[in-house]
């Protein structure tokens, strides 16, 4: 990140303030890097979600009462059937939060994740499978904010996700990597574990991910590991001449693994945000 260095090293301190300034209103990436050195942007009150009223309609009552009745699968399939088409911040906000409450994450975040208004940020980044993830949050003392935004951004929290090259699940676990995790946790390979299963393949890919916290010491470093592989990072590293983890960030040859860390810290710091919680001390 070249814009705000100044501030570091004292060349045009005013400038580059103002320049963080800027691009701390905004949510991505850089914004996040820029509120941890802007002071008063830093932490934020929690997020709220007001819950919106029943709106009036046979489809809506259908919704409603599938919900009831533990159909959440059906109540995800009215909901789809209508998104596309609905009219109004109200009603829309409405299928937003019921989809959320049904378990219907993945396409809830695809039509509300370019959104401005702060009130959708909570459906935007959902709580998805909220005890399996604090269970292994706590497990594996791993974030569990760090746990939702890696799997917000490997499958929209979709359990059936499955990649080209075999990576499954909400995790999105390579069989051979699944392998290892199981064995790391001493689980009889007669068990026969569906790794497409919600509880395995969080369990698994966050232990996984502390492994990697363990071996690297730095969340970015862990991450880039997750996509490319522990030898891809342990050479970039032998390899690096980098000042700080930033740089290291903006320099990773691959393509994919860059855009991948910068978006599941992105997402990370979001949850975080939302929550009212601050970002680490400057910014990673």
């Amino acid at each position: 990140m070249k814009a705000g260095r100044g501030e570091q090293t004292g060349d045009c301190p005013e400038k580059e303030s103002s320049g963080y300034t800027v691009l701390s209103k905004n949510r991505g990436y850089y914004g996040f890097l820029s509120r941890s050195r802007v002071p008063e942007s830093g932490r934020a009150d929690k997020l709220e979600i007001t819950i919106p009223a029943v709106p009036n309609g046979t489809v809506y009552e259908r919704i409603e009462m599938l919900k009831s009745l533990g159909m959440n699968r059906e109540a995800a399939e009215e909901i789809k059937s209508v998104l596309t088409s609905v009219r109004g911040k109200q009603v829309f906000k409405y299928l937003a939060f019921t989809a959320i409450e049904v378990g219907e994450y993945n396409r809830i975040i695809y039509f509300t994740e370019d959104i401005e208004d702060e009130e959708f940020l909570p459906l935007s980044f959902p709580r998805g499978y909220r005890d399996i993830v604090e269970d292994a949050s706590r497990r594996d003392n791993v974030d569990a904010f760090l746990i939702l935004a890696l799997i917000r951004e490997e499958s929209r929290f979709d359990p059936e996700a499955f990649s080209i090259a075999g990576a499954t699940g909400l995790m999105q676990l390579m069989p051979a990597t699944a392998h290892r995790m199981r064995q790391a946790l001493n689980m009889d390979a007669g068990d026969n574990i569906d790794i497409y299963s919600v509880k395995a393949n969080i369990s698994l890919g966050t232990h996984y991910l502390s492994l990697l916290i363990k071996e690297f010491e730095e969340i970015p470093l862990a991450i880039a590991a997750y996509n490319a592989g522990e030898r891809a990072v342990r050479r970039w590293l032998k390899n690096s001449k980098h000042r700080d983890i930033e740089e290291f960030i903006e320099d990773i040859p691959y393509r994919e693994t860059r855009r991948y860390v910068k978006k599941v810290l992105r997402s990370y710091w979001q949850y975080r945000a939302i929550e009212g919680l601050p970002m680490k001390e400057g910014g990673i």
